[in-house]
């Protein structure tokens, strides 16, 4: 079976994700560049509010102006005569009306006309001319700044345009005051005071290109506008005039004889700067891109997981059933997947090694029956016929060893597979007198066991693999003084046998015991020269439960400690 990686899942999460995310970034991006051109439009028509008051602020502040500087005028009654003087004099009585009027006087400085205009200059630069009327002879006479002054021009016009419908110059805001002698309270002439507002005008808008700015007359006539318009027309002629214009605002103020409007075209105000939507959309490229980035680091680590579930599950389909998961605590699914497939692996281990191994040595323990089986018979008569033909020739010594051979046989072929725990040890002692004969002077051995557990009932030939192990790999031939000791023993809590086999010989090295042990404690089986003992311990382990089995220890001052844990009766 050909091991599969995720990719078909990898793929179907993350596009999934990349698609959620993309269309959340989406979503933001566009909220926030609506939200910011609404508050962009909503900052700007503030901004034409404020704009519109501010020119009408400078209106007023004008207007302001030319009335303090009437009330200084009317206030010093002879600059007032000296203007009226001018008005209705000619230019030579006039200058003899002046000396004789510095000469009565005691002030080494005149105050008259001249006087009051270039005060006025100085005290207002913005105030561009000054013209003055007379009412008799429509005499217009021109002052401005730097004493320049052109006297006696003809004004009629002018005056035409006052009366009818004010008097009105594109770019200037002008103020027109009426002169009355304060004694008899008649209009002797007229003062035209005139501001520039065409800078003033440019100056609030500059940069905006989405509003425009318009000064009128009461009357509509158009005084000064931020950009010539075709539509001017049409939208001061009266309050309606937005509907005519499509998507404008229309902020008006008030001040003095004019009217000031603020023309906002909510498209462009609307229109949110390149900069800002260039760095909301980079914003919302790096949130895309970090989620791209974090959503592809995710989908790898679960993945990777699922790829380390699915070897787990490969190696389990080729018998590998010693494969474990990790598992974090508080983990996810997944993790409890992982869990889950390592206690399925210890169940179908602990199932093999009861059921199925069970019974493999099983059928192999009948076959090997079946072979020791073979003609019986013809094997006790033909040890039996030896036997008495050695105590016939006076070899006592010969036949004893052929009876006790001749029980071993027996009782592996004819006796049930649990036995007493004092048949065991009978077979044992059969065992050992075979060998006291062969190593004779050389061995001897002890068996140790409380009466009341000789008729405690076990599976049979657990200790004869273990003496047959000693003689092979622990007797000190060389040595005189070989010995081994049998213990029988109840369990500590009480559960099952303890027997011990206690030698003197070769023992074994630290390093090879603590190997030993494990795989016995794994139950382990491997092709050694200890064979006898790891089949002891299967036969144990099947028969009585992982808890039982065979344990290795070295004794101090040389030799081995085999010791055998069993119950004394079949589990079912």
């Amino acid at each position: 079976m050909k091991k599969r990686k995720p990719r078909q899942l990898y793929f179907k999460l993350f596009w999934t994700y990349i698609v959620i995310v993309f269309l959340i970034v989406l979503s933001l991006t566009v909220y926030f560049i609506s939200a910011l051109a609404r508050d962009t439009l909503h900052n700007r028509q503030e901004s034409a509010q404020r704009i519109a008051a501010e020119a009408a602020s400078l209106v007023e502040g004008d207007a302001d102006a030319v009335d303090y500087l009437f009330s200084e005028l009317y206030r010093d009654g002879q600059e007032l005569r000296d203007v009226i003087a001018f008005l209705n004099l000619d230019p030579d009585k006039y200058q003899e009306y002046s000396l004789d009027q510095y000469s009565a006087s005691n002030s080494l400085q005149y105050r008259g006309i001249r006087q009051f205009v270039t005060r006025a200059f100085e005290a207002y630069p913005e105030l561009e001319r000054i013209d003055l009327l007379s009412l008799d002879d429509r005499k217009l006479t021109t002052f401005l700044p730097e004493n320049e002054v052109h006297p006696y021009q003809d004004g009629s016009a002018v005056f035409d345009q006052i009366q009818d419908s004010g008097y009105t110059e594109p770019g200037k805001l002008q103020f027109v005051r009426n002169i009355l002698d304060s004694g008899t309270m008649t209009q002797e002439g007229i003062f035209i005071f005139t501001f520039s507002c065409a800078g003033d005008v440019e100056d609030l808008v500059e940069g905006m290109d989405y509003m425009e700015l318009v000064i009128t007359k009461n009357d509509g006539s158009l005084v000064c506008a931020s950009e010539e318009s075709e539509n001017w027309e049409n939208l001061l002629r009266s309050d309606t005039a937005p509907r005519q214009i499509p998507a404008c605002d229309l902020y008006k103020e008030q001040a003095d004889d004019y009217q000031i409007y603020s023309v906002l075209n909510r498209n462009l105000a609307a229109t949110i700067p390149v900069s800002a939507l260039l760095a909301i959309i980079g914003v919302g490229l790096a949130i895309f891109a970090c989620g791209v980035f974090c959503i592809n680091i995710y989908i790898r680590h679960l993945t990777d997981r699922v790829d380390v579930i699915l070897d787990g599950m490969h190696q389990v389909t080729t018998g590998n059933l010693q494969v474990r998961l990790a598992v974090r605590e508080n983990g996810d699914e997944l993790d409890m997947i992982s869990g889950n497939f390592n206690e399925m692996c210890v169940e179908l281990d602990d199932y093999i090694q009861k059921s199925y191994l069970a019974e493999i040595e099983k059928k192999n323990a009948y076959l090997q029956a079946l072979q020791n089986q073979i003609n019986p018979h013809f094997l006790y008569n033909t040890l039996e016929v030896i036997r008495m033909k050695a105590i016939c020739n006076g070899d006592r010594e010969v036949g004893k060893m052929l009876y006790s051979m001749s029980v071993l046989f027996r009782s592996q072929l004819k006796d049930a597979d649990w036995i007493t725990i004092g048949q065991e040890l009978d077979y044992c002692k059969q065992y050992l007198e075979l060998f006291e004969y062969r190593y004779n002077g050389i061995f001897t051995y002890e068996i140790d066991c409380p009466v009341e557990m000789m008729e405690k009932k076990v599976i049979k030939f657990i200790l004869q693999p273990i003496i047959e192990n000693y003689f092979i790999h622990g007797i000190r031939r060389q040595d005189n003084d070989n010995r081994i000791c049998l213990s029988v023993r109840r369990k500590e809590d009480g559960d099952g046998v303890v027997f011990r086999a206690d030698d003197n010989g070769m023992g074994m090295d630290a390093s090879l015991m603590e190997e030993k042990n494990r795989e016995l404690r794994e139950n382990e089986y491997r092709q050694t020269q200890s064979v006898g003992i790891e089949n002891v311990n299967r036969r144990i382990k099947a028969v009585y439960g992982n808890g039982y089995g065979i344990t290795l220890d070295n004794i101090e001052g040389g030799g081995l400690s085999v010791i055998i844990w069993v119950g004394t009766e079949k589990s079912e």
